[in-house]
């Protein structure tokens, strides 16, 4: 009976706190001063801004705080459409040179197996495999698949770098905040 008289009353107090904390008339957050817009403008900047992060031998592009955000998206941001289609076009070039090294080896196993017959298959097909293997290598170094930039980023650190640089400084402009001092 004690227990069950315990537990009515904590279920009282339970329900009582919030109650006496909403009528209480202190709010944690009154003495809280309003932002003037130069504030908020450096805030919006501070929320916006992009940095280089290096992390052990990798390095990422941040937003804000603590967004990552990728090489194509700073490109695409900047209007830097001109390395995204060339980084596409290599992709799709490099890829198609590979498939197309793998159907020379196909071939040439089937030359190998004797499934394709004629004077001198088995040379023939030796030498189709070593053409074809050397396609698939250079186009998955041409597609950037094999031996590309580090984390495979698009862009080298330093390009990404200015172009961080240079749309922060844009970023401040935009914002009117450019001659705020200590922003970074």
């Amino acid at each position: 009976m004690q227990r069950l008289i315990g537990l009515f009353l904590s279920f009282l107090m339970l329900l009582g706190t919030p109650v006496l904390a909403q009528t209480s008339g202190s709010f944690p957050f009154d003495d809280i001063k309003q932002l003037t817009p130069e504030q908020v403008k450096i805030q919006k900047y501070k929320l916006q801004r992009l940095r280089v992060k290096q992390v052990h031998q990798d390095w990422y592009i941040i937003r804000g705080i603590n967004e990552k955000i990728e090489d194509s998206t700073l490109l695409k941001m900047l209007e830097q459409t001109a390395l995204l289609e060339k980084d596409t076009q290599d992709k799709t070039l490099g890829n198609g040179v590979a498939l197309g090294g793998l159907a020379l080896i196909a071939s040439g196993g089937l030359m190998l197996t004797d499934l394709v017959k004629f004077p001198n298959s088995a040379l023939v097909g030796i030498g189709t495999i070593i053409v074809g293997g050397a396609l698939v290598i250079g186009g998955e170094v041409w597609a950037g698949n094999l031996g590309g930039t580090e984390g495979g980023h698009i862009i080298e650190r330093r390009e990404a770098q200015d172009l961080v640089n240079q749309y922060n400084q844009d970023l401040k402009k935009e914002l009117g905040v450019e001659n705020v001092p200590n922003l970074e």
